[in-house]
């Protein structure tokens, strides 16, 4: 067996995850892939005229990218707030950089939400420079634990053993290798995670399957790690399996749409030309009037008599126009909201409750993004020697909350009578956005007690 094999469950989602990608990437993506989402009529035909045919068909198609606006939408709503994150002294590096690249730890979190949106998964691994002894907090500090991301597809192969622990990740990376002073080829490595003896090991191979190093990777205090601190990102639960990936169902509705374009552009192109049509010719009259004859309001064509003229022009073919807007409706119903037609005197309850299913996708990505990157900027702390006193929460409040004048009034009376914290109340109008989220209980109370004192000194 090589290090290039991949898990046979990985093999029967490859395809699903390239629709997904291909459509968010839009439609020059879409078109070069040619008959594989745009199927070549009277494709028995190899001539080249059939051929050409085809290209001004497959040119004349429309790709409207629902699905790449649907995920912008989406991942839009999670970090409408930004996400809420506390780290210890030494790890406050990665709130600008957490990836040894310049990526912001937001950032990345916002590319993993996405991944998981297109995929169904993906993963993030934490990684320190080696070592081979203990370190001071100070020597630890002179090097930093980073996050390093992976897609889907770079997990080629994995495995859990009987006592269900995932003692083996297997990693594809392009690695940059000059070919010329001013060319460089990518390369595929493969990083390789173990569990060897119940440590964690980590080895590296070339395209070959060759092993070009292996290491034990160390905390701080020069002890080895007992699992692999690899963080498991999926769409319904943070584990090894592949979960469906969220955008596939609107992805393959919007290929149908851009089919059915392509069957209606070539209609229009085909038959929405107007033809003249001209009875009652004589011999005489074609062969004085070779033509060319020019169609238009200044252009007069002088017929013999008896003759007669008109303008011949099919109906309008509606069955691929019909099932493009039936498509649309289905992309809606899904969860493309951002492309729903009207709906801009709906309210926000009504709104809640028509997208739940979609609020409920949401949250649990949301969730489950939060509980990975905890995991592994937990494992980036044992690097580094830091506490582990860590926050890290998405925003699960995808709608503007709605509160009125009324609604503060009754609160505030209820704190009057000792019914409701004074803590609450603010809470509440912070979440509904009356009250600034940076502005803190302590600064209220301040300049609540600044307005007293100037009130007094201006009697």
């Amino acid at each position: 067996m090589s290090v290039t094999n991949h898990n046979p469950e990985y093999d029967y989602h490859i395809e699903s995850w390239e629709l997904v990608r291909d459509c968010v990437k839009g439609e020059k993506a879409v078109k070069k892939r040619t008959f594989r989402y745009l199927p070549k009529p009277n494709k028995a035909d190899r001539s080249k005229e059939n051929q050409q045919r085809y290209d001004d068909y497959l040119q004349r198609a429309l790709f409207v990218n629902y699905t790449s606006r649907t995920k912008r939408g989406l991942i839009g709503a999670i970090f409408r707030k930004p996400p809420q994150i506390d780290l210890p002294g030494p790890l406050a590096y990665m709130l600008e950089d957490a990836t040894r690249n310049g990526m912001s730890l937001a950032n990345l979190a916002k590319m993993t939400v996405g991944d998981v949106m297109e995929a169904g998964r993906c993963g993030l691994l934490a990684d320190y420079p080696q070592v081979e002894e203990a370190l001071t907090l100070a020597d630890s500090q002179k090097n930093k634990a980073y996050i390093i991301h992976y897609n889907a597809e770079q997990i080629i192969n994995w495995h859990v053993n009987q006592a269900g622990v995932v003692d083996l990740v297997v990693l594809r990376e392009d690695e940059e290798v000059e070919s010329s002073p001013f060319n460089y080829d990518l390369q595929p490595r493969y990083r390789v995670l173990r569990l060897i003896d119940g440590d964690y090991v980590q080895e590296y191979y070339d395209e070959g399957g060759v092993r070009m190093w292996q290491a034990v990777p160390r905390k701080s205090d020069g002890g080895t790690f007992k699992e692999l601190p690899f963080a498991w990102v999926g769409a319904e639960d943070n584990d090894e399996t592949i979960d469906s990936a969220p955008l596939y169902d609107i992805a393959k509705v919007n290929i149908g749409h851009y089919r059915n374009s392509a069957d209606y552009e070539e209609s229009c192109f085909m038959l929405g030309q107007p033809t003249p049509i001209i009875s009652g010719l004589t011999q005489s009259w074609v062969e004085d009037n070779p033509g060319p004859y020019l169609i238009g309001s200044r252009a007069a064509w002088l017929l013999p008599e008896g003759g007669a003229g008109a303008l011949m022009q099919a109906s309008p073919n509606q069955m691929p126009q019909q099932a493009m807007l039936d498509k649309q409706d289905q992309m809606v119903a899904i969860g493309a909201r951002i492309i729903q037609e009207g709906g801009g005197n709906e309210t926000a309850e009504a709104a809640r409750i028509r997208h739940s299913g979609e609020n409920s996708m949401l949250t649990t990505l949301a969730g489950n993004t939060s509980a990975a990157y905890l995991k592994v900027i937990g494992w980036c702390s044992e690097f580094m020697g830091a506490a582990q006193d860590i926050e890290f929460e998405l925003n699960t409040e995808f709608f503007e909350g709605q509160i009125d004048a009324q609604m503060i009034m009754a609160q505030m009376q209820l704190v009057a009578r000792g019914d409701m914290a004074q803590k609450d109340l603010r809470a509440n109008m912070r979440r509904f956005g009356v009250i600034d989220n940076d502005r803190t209980d302590d600064e209220l109370d301040l300049e609540a007690a600044d307005r007293v004192v100037s009130d007094t000194l201006d009697v």
